[in-house]
């Protein structure tokens, strides 16, 4: 029969006893104070500890699980209730062990937690990890000290292929053995079931999340969106399980781990009291890396990660990988969150690599860790004697799989510029924009351009449009802009494709100008000023503009005070164009031509070339038959974006004529 020893050190709430306690007594047992010589741990900048110890002995050839309490521990008499054989403070179940492959097992566990005291609210705990702690054989370029566990070579935790259930929900730094050299609740102990001449060596080592309500293959980024609310509590009496899925590497001395779990908690009137750095994450990898062979290789590291927080962001965020040879630190530019809420932050990167040389097909996935600092933050409190805990800065560490394909993934578009061109175009003018874009895959590329003129909907004729086809598009602005009232903005967008990725060019927002010749406006601001057909001094009149004016002319008439009753009839004179646009008035609206007393609002004769953009035309009088425009003998007549209404009168409208 073989049996691998398992330590595990059960923080389950204990040390929340001793440190509730004055010299009058623990709470469990009043009669009972601190054994001499045990530290009564009182204060830490991180108020995160490590309470009580368990020794486990797995069978490996019956899958029987034994824990055993530890009574070694120091503060064993603060907490006889529990050292005494509570035997519900850790449960196991196994629910798969597989020997089928000679060079390892795999055991696919449950472990149940519960609070040793149930109805003591006071004792409840935050962001509780159950963390597995073995020997490892990686050392990360972040700090060359800092061992971790590798797949395939150590002890390991990972997602059951199966099923994808019992990854870790992160790494910790907290209660290494190398590191935290003070036994008890401040640092790491042994067990009386382990090896005498077994330490683990990580440094780094995976966890669960632990909480009330998550589920036992639950994710806990996940659960922690959903559940903000409720601080990651673990309240007394509570009982949660989560599950693991751990790769034993053969031969069997390779099998000696300890487990510990820690916790959260400050004080009996201090809550919540969670942790300073982040207990989860969610990554989103963007597939791009490749290998297929050593002359046909690449692609960049691209991921969204949302981290989680109580607190603070990370100070500072650094990724290492195999697939790059050098540790990478995020500027400054992308420690600016692209996203998030209150509780995470989301951020984005795209890293080079340099060091790719195999494929997840015939080869093993990348290893990718991102690593969270927390400036001014350590693994030391107030009680921390000299030596008992690193001094690095207080971290939180998250790994993931990298795919590396075994063909070369289709890259975008590359976009050199966005939408270029005239931003302050005049209405009546034609201009061309373009977007500068290449294609590393040497793919044709086609362009969708889309006009918006300061609202979600496009611009009728300008909805999703190839242009010229070669990434430049005319735009006339006098057919465009005749679609809206008054100088509003125009967005110009730009999709690029390949035909199967699509790329955003930035858009231009573009500010549309009326250059007028005469302009008009009877406003009553301006009934002070004389009517001299400039903009400061505008005509209160059309008809004082069409009094005298070239061929060409551009009369721009403001809403005004709303209604235009100007009979304006014109004889064999030259072209010109009339503009209803609220170049004063705001909001912008469409002023009111009217016929006044005659049959018509407009009477034109051997006049060709005019334009009429943007009026409403109505009739509020009439007694016969009559029409809204009467033009007989004119050529090239253009009329945009005109309204047309009027009252019931004895005879019916003839429109135009």
């Amino acid at each position: 029969m073989n049996r691998w020893t398992v330590v595990l050190a059960a923080m389950l709430f204990t040390a929340i006893v001793a440190m509730g306690c004055s010299g009058s007594g623990a709470p469990v047992d009043p009669g009972h104070d601190m054994t001499p010589g045990t530290q009564a741990i009182t204060d830490s900048s991180n108020n995160t500890y490590l309470w009580g110890y368990y020794d486990v002995t797995i069978d490996t050839t019956s899958g029987e699980i034994a824990a055993v309490p530890n009574r070694t521990t120091q503060f064993a008499a603060n907490v006889v209730t529990f050292l005494n054989g509570n035997p519900t403070a850790m449960s196991f179940i196994m629910n798969n062990m597989d020997s089928s492959d000679p060079t390892k097992i795999t055991v696919d566990i449950d472990v149940a937690l519960t609070h040793p005291f149930p109805g003591m609210p006071q004792f409840n705990g935050y962001d509780v990890r159950g963390v597995f702690m073995g020997n490892g054989t990686g050392s990360m370029k972040y700090n060359s000290s800092l061992k971790y566990p590798v797949f395939g070579t150590d002890q390991a935790m990972m997602a059951n292929p199966s099923t994808t259930y019992g990854a870790p929900d992160g790494y910790t730094r907290w209660f290494n053995a190398p590191e935290f050299t003070i036994p008890g609740v401040l640092g790491y102990t042994e067990g009386n079931f382990a090896s005498k001449l077994f330490t683990p060596n990580c440094r780094v080592n995976p966890y669960k999340y632990f909480a009330d309500g998550i589920s036992k293959n639950g994710d806990a980024f996940d659960f922690l969106v959903a559940n903000k609310i409720n601080f990651g509590v673990f309240k007394s009496g509570s009982k949660n399980t989560r599950n693991y899925f751990i790769e034993f590497p053969m031969p069997e001395t390779a099998a000696k781990f300890a487990y510990a779990v820690v916790a959260n908690w400050e004080a009996v009137d201090e809550h919540p009291s969670n942790a300073l750095e982040a207990p989860a994450a969610k990554i989103d990898i963007i597939p791009d890396l490749y290998y297929v062979d050593d002359t046909d290789k690449g692609g960049k590291i691209k991921f969204n990660i949302d981290i989680w927080s109580w607190h603070n962001q990370p100070s500072s965020i650094k990724v290492e990988s195999n697939v790059r040879s050098a540790l990478y630190t995020f500027s400054p530019a992308e420690m600016i969150p692209v996203g998030g809420t209150e509780n995470y932050s989301t951020y984005y990167a795209e890293i080079t690599t340099d060091n790719i040389n195999n494929n997840s097909i015939d080869g093993k996935d990348g290893d990718l860790w991102v690593i969270c600092e927390y400036a001014g933050e350590t693994y030391s409190g107030s009680a921390t004697p000299p030596g008992g805990a690193p001094s690095g800065v207080l971290a939180a560490y998250f790994r993931y799989p990298l795919f590396i394909s075994d063909v070369a993934y289709n890259k975008p578009p590359e976009i050199n510029s966005g939408v270029d061109g005239n931003d302050e175009p005049i209405e009546w003018s034609n201009e061309q924009y373009t977007v500068d874009a290449t294609d590393p895959d040497g793919d044709p590329l086609t362009y969708t351009w889309t006009i918006y003129d300061g609202d979600d909907d496009p611009v009728e004729g300008y909805d999703g449009v190839p242009g010229n086809g070669d990434g430049t598009i005319d735009v006339d602005w006098g057919e465009v802009a005749g679609w809206t009232q008054g100088p509003t903005p125009f967005t110009i967008e730009c999709i690029v494709s390949d035909g199967i990725l699509d790329v955003p060019a930035t858009p231009l927002d573009c500010e549309v100008w009326v250059e007028g010749d005469k302009w008009v406006s009877n406003h009553a601001d301006f009934n002070s000023v004389p009517d001299n057909g400039t903009k400061a001094e505008p005509y209160s009149t059309i008809n004082q503009a069409l009094a005298s004016y070239t061929e060409g002319t551009k009369i721009i008439v403001d809403y005004g005070n709303g209604t235009y009753s100007d009979y304006i009839s014109l004889s064999s004179r030259p072209g010109f164009t009339l503009r209803a646009w609220s170049w004063y008035t705001t909001p912008a609206k469409r002023p009111t031509l009217t016929n006044n007393s005659s049959s018509y609002a407009m009477y034109l004769t051997y006049t060709n070339n005019v334009t009429l953009q943007g009026w409403k035309f109505q009739f509020s009088q009439g007694t016969y038959q009559y029409y809204f425009i009467y033009a007989q003998y004119c050529n090239s007549m253009t009329l945009r974006d005109n309204w047309w209404t009027g009252t019931t009168i004895s005879y019916s409208a003839q429109g135009i004529y």
